[in-house]
C-alpha cells in the first residue's frame, strides 16, 4: 500500500517513548522502570538502536548505557548549545527564569514552554538527526521529553517513518 510514494512495507519503524528527563539520568531511583520499559520495547518490536534526546554537556544517560549493556546501537539525537536551540529553564517561580514573565515568585510552580521558535528550531534538528542515525536501521526507539512527543510524532510520519508512540510518566 502506497501513501505519496513512500511504500508503507518500506518503511522504516520509530517506536516514540516519550517520558520525563529525570529517569534518563545514570543514577536516578527510576532507572529500573525505564530499563523494563525499553527492554519490552525492545523485544516486541525487535529494536536495533536506541536514540534519545539528550544534552551535550559530557554526561551518560541511564539509556545509552542500557542500549550499550544490551548490544544495541545508541545515538544522541538531541540538539547542542547554540543560541537558536535554547529553551526556557526553570519554574517561574525561581529566579533565575528567563521566559515571558520573568521570575515571579508569588506564582505557582510551573514552567513556559518556548520560546516557540527554538522549540521548533530543536525538533526539526532532531528529525534530520534521527533520519541520519536510522540510515542504517530498519527499527528504533526515540526518547524525548513528554512535550515533544506529539509535535514529534508527527514530524516523524511525514518524513515517512512508521511511528508508534507510547509515553510514561513516573
Amino acid at each position: 500500500m502506497a501513501v505519496g510514494r513512500i511504500n508503507i512495507s518500506d518503511m522504516k519503524k520509530l517506536i516514540v517513548f516519550a517520558t520525563a528527563h529525570n529517569p534518563q539520568m545514570k543514577g536516578d531511583k527510576q532507572n529500573g522502570e525505564i530499563a523494563a520499559r525499553l527492554s519490552f520495547l525492545v523485544k516486541e518490536f525487535n529494536v536495533t538502536v536506541i536514540m534519545e534526546e539528550w544534552t551535550y554537556d559530557g554526561s551518560e544517560s541511564f539509556p545509552n548505557e542500557f542500549a550499550r549493556s544490551s548490544g544495541i546501537a545508541y545515538f544522541n539525537v538531541g540538539t547542542g548549545p547554540e543560541d537558536h536551540f535554547k529553551t526556557f529553564n526553570g519554574p517561574i517561580n525561581y529566579p533565575g527564569h528567563d521566559g515571558t514573565l520573568g521570575p515571579r515568585f508569588s506564582a505557582p510552580s510551573m514552567y513556559e514552554y518556548g520560546p516557540l521558535t527554538n522549540q521548533e528550531n530543536r525538533e526539526k534538528r532532531m528529525g534530520l538527526n534521527i533520519e541520519e542515525a536510522m540510515r542504517a536501521y530498519e527499527t528504533g526507539i526515540f526518547i524525548v521529553g513528554t512535550g515533544h512527543v506529539h509535535s514529534m510524532s508527527s514530524k516523524l510520519l511525514i518524513a515517512g517513518f512508521d511511528v508508534t508512540a507510547f509515553s510514561w510518566l513516573p
